[in-house]
């Protein structure tokens, strides 16, 4: 047992950092260990190595095998004798939120939901209310995403009505809130609502690592460049050069294929983009986000000033 609770903490905390081929070595080695002999683990030891593999090898892009293993994780954890274990609920729930966001990489929005729904269901009836925020924020990102597809305004309701419980939700973690609120600032930014998308997207935008969480934070310029377009032509195309900076340093398709949209709805255009993109190249990325909060202050300020009576 020293083992496993080594492997997966040690294993949790890489992929944290996105190290997911070290978790993956990690894991294997304690799969392997238990299939040669070497170590007898109790079927929910097993399935939560299932649950990490799986997810670690999705997120290479090996989305079948990846599938494969938490479908079979799910399977344990949906044995009684298993799902009553203390933490048996919550690795379910775990699970299914890790299947729906696969599906959402392979652009299959509707089963992606679907896992989602059935993590809240099962988050609720156990009152576990940390999963219920951070399922709400997953399904959040889902119904943006499929939002970016088909351009229907339903889902970007559906994705504020997912996060309206967090961003009011005093227990939620701080990684949580910045999710909600990203996704937030980003549905009504398409919705047209200016001011309060800016409002949210200015306060976490001053948050002091928040450049470190490149989804949230580029989901937060995004929603700046929409809601400046055609007023502040350079913020906009500096908050769409920026994404495509983070994105390419990460090697992030589904991002750089998302600045591309972002392009059609703001109605600039690759030139004018690539144009930005080569003069903020040399600029540090602390220095491009100082422009960028500044600009957006100014602009909501100016928003505040012509709405005062007269």
């Amino acid at each position: 047992m020293r083992i496993l609770l080594i492997g997966t903490g040690v294993s949790s905390k890489l992929t944290y950092f996105g190290m997911h081929a070290e978790r993956l070595e990690i894991v294997d080695s304690l799969l392997n260990t238990a299939a040669e002999g070497l170590w007898n683990p109790s079927e929910f030891d097993k399935s939560v190595l299932l649950r990490l593999a799986g997810f670690s090898y999705a997120a290479r892009g090996q989305y079948t095998l990846g599938q494969k293993k938490l479908e079979d994780a799910l399977r344990i954890f949906s044995k009684p004798s298993v799902f009553k274990h203390k933490q048996g609920p919550l690795n379910m729930i775990v699970t299914l939120n890790a299947l729906g966001k696969i599906w959402s990489w392979q652009k299959d929005y509707p089963k992606a939901i679907e896992y989602h729904k059935q993590a809240l269901e099962l988050a609720n009836e156990q009152k576990l209310l940390v999963s219920i925020y951070i399922t709400q924020a997953d399904l959040a990102e889902a119904h943006l995403r499929m939002y970016y597809e088909e351009f229907d305004s339903a889902f970007l309701l559906h994705a504020l009505d997912a996060v309206n419980n967090v961003l009011h939700a005093a227990k939620a973690d701080e990684f949580t809130t910045i999710r909600a609120k990203s996704c937030a600032a980003e549905a009504l930014a398409n919705l047209g609502k200016v001011t309060e998308s800016l409002r949210i997207g200015i306060d976490v935008l001053e948050i002091n690592d928040i450049v470190t969480r490149v989804y949230c934070y580029t989901r937060l310029l995004g929603a700046i460049a929409i809601c400046t377009q055609g007023i502040n032509k350079e913020l906009s195309l500096t908050c769409l050069a920026l994404c495509q900076r983070l994105f390419s340093e990460i090697h992030y398709s589904f991002g750089l294929s998302k600045v591309r949209k972002l392009l059609s709805i703001t109605k600039l255009t690759p030139e004018q983009l690539q144009a930005t993109y080569a003069s903020i190249s040399r600029q540090s990325i602390d220095q491009i986000h100082r422009f960028i909060v500044e600009e957006a202050k100014n602009y909501m300020n100016q928003i505040n000033h012509s709405n005062e009576p007269r």
